[in-house]
């Protein structure tokens, strides 16, 4: 019995030995770790850049890529992306760890016309290996999915986070960077695309105000590079540079932008003017109709529940607490419907009124809300303003003329 059981220890001995020597796999002398950066390209998904690492080892025959920023669109049908549409606005989209050649990458960049910068990372033999470790063991399918989170967990911090693991305090990023908040960092990215900026600016709540540090504002590509640049870690005791070597594995031609005339700032004022016009024709009496503002005060009602669910309803840590909501009022939508019914209840003067209070306050409070307010959305929430104060006069004459 005891020759049954010293035989069964040294077994498993052997097999977690041999499982051990089959996973940690020690890299040659000369391999080589790069910290990759591809720069912003024309599409939403790409408006920020992207990060990866990549492994070269001649001698084992290695040439990793190693992209945390793989996800899938799901199937081109209708269906396919609304769930995709979804999943990414519940925070719920996986992402995952995906391994490739650096061809596929470089072709991809040429493609879409993204310069890709290559940065050799001053590693010791030790490190190098451990990093290959770690990230065959996070490629394991069990491992390689997380949930994105764009200031907190997405491609660029999660290659930040596994460079400081692998060199623990020796490591020291850089810390000369602007001091900006989450908002103004992704404010300089999204600007080109103008609606996509200000579909962020509304979603992205309080938290965005947050003004990031040196090692938080690494939650974009473009600034891990360049702390990445002015790092050091310590070797043999002595402070050396992190980044030994800077190479341009493709260069991207200059595109001029397109400037679009429409921007949201401008169809807000034109909203404006068109609202002051019909307030200054129904205000004489030549249209009585309540249905443009059931539609109007709908629509925002409707923006108010997307952006209350994005805060209680999503996974997202940068949506909640938004201060948006205090214009865009959600219960709008249905109370909105109420303008098309012929005997108005008289509630509905007292429910305009109030929130016409509340617009005032906010528009001469616009710099003191916690939150920052884009100031294009002046012209909008005075449109709300306007026809709410309208609203307020018109339902007081036609209440009394019911009467």
């Amino acid at each position: 019995m005891q020759k049954m059981i010293l035989r069964s220890f040294l077994l498993g001995m052997l097999l977690c030995i041999k499982a051990s020597y089959v996973h940690a796999i020690t890299l040659s002398p000369k391999a080589t770790v790069y910290l990759l950066t591809i720069a912003p390209g024309s599409d939403l998904y790409s408006t920020f850049g992207h990060t990866a690492l990549w492994i070269q080892d001649p001698e084992l025959r290695i040439d990793n890529v190693y992209n945390y920023g793989t996800f899938s669109f799901g199937e081109p049908t209708l269906l396919g992306q609304l769930s995709f549409g979804v999943k990414f606005a519940r925070g719920k989209l996986p992402y995952m760890l995906s391994i490739h050649g650096i061809e596929p990458l470089i072709y991809s960049s040429q493609r879409d016309n993204r310069s890709v910068i290559a940065q050799r990372l001053n590693l010791s033999d030790d490190q190098k290996s451990k990093l290959f470790d770690l990230l065959q063991e996070n490629y394991k399918p069990e491992n390689r999915f997380y949930r994105y989170d764009f200031f907190y967990d997405n491609c660029t911090t999660r290659v930040r986070d596994m460079l400081q693991k692998v060199c623990g305090d020796d490591l020291r990023y850089g810390t000369n960077i602007e001091t900006l908040t989450y908002r103004q960092w992704f404010d300089r990215y999204a600007g080109q695309l103008p609606y996509a900026d200000m579909g962020m600016d509304l979603g992205v709540a309080l938290p965005g105000d947050h003004v990031a540090t040196p090692y938080e504002s690494m939650f974009l590509p473009d600034n891990l590079m360049k702390l990445v640049s002015q790092a050091t870690i310590i070797r043999n005791g002595k402070i050396e540079k992190f980044e030994t070597a800077n190479m341009v594995l493709f260069q991207a031609t200059q595109v001029p932008v397109e400037s679009t005339f429409l921007t949201p700032a401008v169809l807000f004022w034109i909203l404006l003017g068109l609202g002051i016009l019909l307030t200054l024709w129904q205000w004489r009496g030549t249209g009585r109709q309540f249905w443009v503002d059931a539609i109007f005060f709908s629509i925002i009602g409707l923006l108010g529940w997307i952006l209350l669910l994005l805060w209680v309803g999503t996974d997202h840590q940068a949506t909640i607490k938004n201060w948006q909501l205090v214009w865009a009022w959600p219960l709008h939508l249905p109370i909105a419907m109420w303008l098309l019914k012929k005997n108005k209840p008289h509630w509905l003067r007292l429910y305009f009124l109030t929130y016409l209070g509340v617009l005032i306050l906010l528009l001469l409070g616009w710099k003191l809300v916690p939150q920052e307010l884009d100031y294009e959305l002046i012209p909008l929430v005075l449109l709300l303003a306007l026809r709410s104060g309208f609203l307020v006069y018109r339902l007081r004459l036609s209440l009394k003329q019911a009467s």
